[in-house]
């Protein structure tokens, strides 16, 4: 059966998305400012990065993304969300 038809993958699947969001959305819904946006990109850096390291999300591949270069790469996704709000905001 493809993973796509299969309900209880998809519900977990999307339900760590829906977490995910929350988790790092929130902050910038409650209390707008610079500083909550910068968490919001920190935060889809970080998914971005555990995400690179396959399908199958474990305990490895969340420690893989805050390996140096990856702390980099979040760190710009942090940068890049601050300039938005400061353009946008």
């Amino acid at each position: 059966m493809s993973d796509q038809l299969n309900i209880k993958k998809q519900l977990l699947d999307q339900s760590a998305h829906m977490v995910a969001a929350l988790v790092f959305l929130s902050p910038v819904i409650a209390a707008p400012c610079l500083l909550s946006a910068m968490f919001a990109g920190a935060g889809m850096g970080i998914v971005r990065e555990v995400t690179e390291g396959g399908s199958k999300v474990t305990l490895e591949t969340i420690k893989g993304a805050f390996t140096k270069w990856s702390c980099v790469d979040i760190s710009f996704w942090a940068i890049g969300a601050g300039i938005a709000w400061s353009l946008f905001g």
